[in-house]
């Protein structure tokens, strides 16, 4: 098992008996882009996890060892500047927030390891930059409330990571619960919860593989597109704060200071954003044919207008249409890669993978990967 590697590993490189804290990967049922638009999200944490050995040291030393990467770093807690490390920036990010907002922390040793498939579209930062501060949190006492913990992961990604996401991720991370899915409002943080009723429906993942360098560079271009729109519409409407304020009609109306480019981007997350709302309530109230109709416009929308698509996603949310029992295919996550996430009816699947295996590799040259997913509870300590 691999909480029994992480105690091995951590039995190897350090003394003492450590905490053993497990921070999940997370989809999203529907709602891409919308999170750093103020807009709706609808997320869950997963079955695929990092799991942290974790204990106070005796100095300020922070000590980590990543067994996936088998790399270590090694820094004073005290240090906020920038490590070398692309993934030890994650970790850093982290405790620096508590260094700066005069939280008193110590040093800490930690093994950590996991399955999130990396550039997948599952969170597996999020996983790691939640789960240390949860990790650090529970270990130095302090108090925090978990909405605080989740904004210190995000900021860390901000200021760290180099990666200006929502706060969606981080929300999915800390606030799931087994069986259970969420639709939450990214501007004022309020969130509902209805239990997963689908008993008979599965969701299955597919992985393209592909892990395209620009997408984080593009997430930012979108994000940055995002803003402008805004305000160019605020010029016409001043009550606009962010694209959750804007209306089709708005867009219309000032589409000519927009230009095609900005005006088809708006024109996407004012779609999903309304999208979202009206599928919580489908999946809510069991119109699951409803909620795969709004699952192939999101693709459409994030293929066509948003243009975060590419090819490898293309082919798997359109063939695995093609199939009886599937209710739904879209892109999942940031784009240019990673998974498609596909609703299917159960028994479904084992045919659905063998086939679109042998089509995938020979159009592609290339393995794609499935993963069977059930909704679980967030961070938390076994």
């Amino acid at each position: 098992m691999m909480i029994d590697n992480v105690l091995t590993a951590y039995k190897k490189h350090f003394t003492g008996n450590p905490v053993i804290i497990r921070s999940p990967g997370r989809v999203n049922l529907i709602g891409e882009h919308t999170d750093y638009n103020d807009g709706y999200v609808m997320p869950a944490a997963i079955n695929y996890f990092t799991w942290f050995a974790v204990s106070p040291a005796d100095t300020d030393q922070v000590r980590i060892v990543a067994m996936d990467v088998d790399d270590h770093i090694e820094y004073d807690v005290n240090d906020i500047s920038n490590l070398s490390s692309a993934w030890g920036n994650y970790i850093k990010g982290v405790t620096s927030q508590f260094i700066i907002s005069n939280i008193k922390i110590g040093g800490f040793n930690c093994v950590f390891s996991g399955n999130i498939p990396p550039g997948a579209g599952l969170s597996s930062s999020a996983a790691l930059t939640c789960g240390i501060a949860f990790a650090v949190n529970h270990i130095f006492e302090t108090g925090l409330e978990t909405w605080k913990l989740a904004k210190m992961a995000q900021t860390a990604e901000h200021r760290y990571a180099k990666v200006n996401c929502g706060i969606m991720d981080q929300f999915a991370n800390l606030f799931s619960e087994k069986g259970r899915f969420s639709l939450l409002d990214c501007r004022s943080l309020d969130y509902k919860k209805e239990n997963w009723q689908a008993e008979g429906l599965e969701i299955l993942l597919i992985d393209t593989k592909i892990k395209h360098a620009l997408a984080s560079t593009e997430y930012n271009i979108r994000k940055q597109q995002c803003e402008m729109a805004v305000n160019f519409i605020r010029d016409v409407f001043p009550e606009v704060r962010s694209l959750r304020d804007v209306t089709l009609d708005m867009i219309g109306q000032c589409g000519q200071v927009l230009g095609e480019t900005l005006a088809t981007k708006a024109t996407y997350i004012v779609e999903e954003n309304n999208r979202v709302e009206s599928a919580f309530d489908d999946l809510k109230n069991g119109r699951i044919a409803a909620f795969g109709e709004k699952m192939v416009e999101s693709h459409s929308g994030l293929r066509d207008k948003y243009n975060v698509s590419c090819k490898e996603l293309d082919f798997l949310a359109e063939t695995v249409l093609e199939y009886e029992g599937v209710y739904g295919a879209r892109m999942m996550g940031a784009g240019f890669g990673g998974c498609t996430l596909n609703l299917l009816e159960k028994g479904v699947s084992e045919h659905v993978i063998e086939d679109i295996s042998d089509k995938y590799r020979n159009t592609f040259d290339a393995e794609p990967e499935f993963y069977t997913i059930s909704l679980e509870n967030g961070t938390c300590i076994l």
